[in-house]
């Protein structure tokens, strides 16, 4: 091999440790922040956290595998496992990606509203679980609490636990993500309905700080240190 050529090559290779190491150092020594991102998935957006801890938690699939190249631009490259994900409806829209994002990563735990799909979408949704070896279920409750590591959580605030499901409109999931004092709603567009019973049962709690729409907030990226919230 030339001369030029192995100095060349041993060039290449010392960039790219550099610039390894400085992204290693970088993740290491970042001040610990909660990050949201509202991936573009077209419809019922995709909502992408991650916890100061690194936990990583996906509330919608998207509607195909279009899916993969939001998370693959959201999560670095080597990344290849979501803590858990959460389906705020079973339609389509919601969770036609499910399938392609079990081939591509590891899931631990998928939370799916108590209301039910169509035939059609509850065969597909239980063809993409089965895909998982080891994949807990749960179904959203209002009341439950998931931790997201270093004081970040997760809490259901809708559906309530009802004598009888809900219709897929008004049993949509409605979480509330929390870090130190800031919180952020992420939310369906609820019938008028179910969105009134929602406040009622919510008017002890104080505001959230930020409001997301799965369906009409653009994409966009926001970050908490526990006491504010940025837009990137």
């Amino acid at each position: 091999m030339p001369r030029v050529e192995v100095v060349g090559f041993y060039v290449v290779v010392l960039v790219a440790f550099v610039a390894g190491n400085v992204l290693v150092y970088r993740t290491a020594f970042a001040l610990p922040v909660l990050e949201v991102r509202v991936l573009d998935t077209d419809k019922d957006n995709a909502v992408l956290v991650r916890s100061p801890s690194g936990t990583t938690l996906l509330i919608n699939a998207g509607k195909d595998a279009g899916i993969l190249r939001e998370l693959g631009s959201a999560l670095p490259m080597w990344h290849r496992n979501i803590d858990s994900i959460v389906l705020t409806t079973v339609s389509a829209d919601s969770s036609g990606g499910l399938p392609h994002i079990m081939e591509r990563y590891r899931v631990s735990a998928l939370v799916r509203p108590r209301a039910e799909g169509t035939r059609s979408q509850e065969a597909a949704l239980a063809a993409a679980a089965s895909a998982q070896r080891g994949l807990r279920h749960f179904t959203a409750e209002r009341g439950q609490r998931f931790s997201l590591g270093d004081g970040a959580y997760a809490d259901v605030l809708w559906p309530p636990n009802t004598a009888s499901a809900l219709n897929t409109a008004d049993g949509a999931v409605v979480l509330r993500i929390s870090y130190g004092s800031t919180s952020i709603l992420i939310q369906n567009d609820l019938p008028p309905r179910a969105a009134a019973w929602l406040a009622v049962l919510n008017a002890g709690f104080p505001p959230p700080d930020l409001v997301i729409s799965s369906s009409s907030t653009p994409a966009s990226m926001y970050t908490s240190n526990g006491q504010m919230i940025t837009k990137k």
